[in-house]
């Protein structure tokens, strides 16, 4: 064989070659480009759910040693609470102390329109009691309910 074939057939195949490897490089860069972008959204999703479960995780967190600092905050929850009924003119009504000191003062139904006390002691004391459950409980304020009343079986 010639050299000058040979030569001419090496520099056919080098150009072949490099075509190819052309081609090659073209489909690479656009799979590399489609994968970029892949990546690119798959590290965007990571980071967006990252985020959520950070969100999320402080949120609980948070709820929970709020719920724990109201327990502990509570002056009510070991104070000396006492409970005074009276006769009003209309009825009963009740006193609630804390410490001593006069907390809540209630000579009529708190549930009910108008200023008519309760029919009878009992009753005043029935709802003092729970007044100062819900006020031990950091119940605040805590209102009565006609619920309550009906639980309680006290008459309008």
């Amino acid at each position: 064989m010639h050299p000058g074939n040979i030569v001419s057939k090496i520099a056919r195949i080098n150009l072949q070659f490099i075509v190819v490897l052309r081609i090659k490089w073209s489909i690479i860069k656009s799979m590399a480009k489609k994968q970029k972008i892949l990546t690119k959204t798959i590290i965007r999703v990571i980071i967006i759910v990252a985020i959520v479960l950070s969100l999320v995780l402080f949120l609980l967190i948070k709820a929970q040693s709020k719920e724990h600092i109201s327990i502990s905050k509570n002056p009510y929850l070991n104070a000396d609470i006492q409970l005074k009924t009276y006769k009003t003119e209309s009825g009963w009504g009740y006193d609630i102390y804390s410490n001593g000191k006069l907390l809540i003062h209630q000579p009529s139904i708190p549930a009910l329109p108008g200023n008519n006390g309760f029919k009878i002691e009992a009753d005043a004391q029935k709802v003092a009691k729970l007044i100062v459950n819900k006020i031990k409980r950091k119940i605040m304020p805590p209102t009565l309910t006609l619920e309550d009343l009906k639980i309680l079986g006290i008459e309008k």
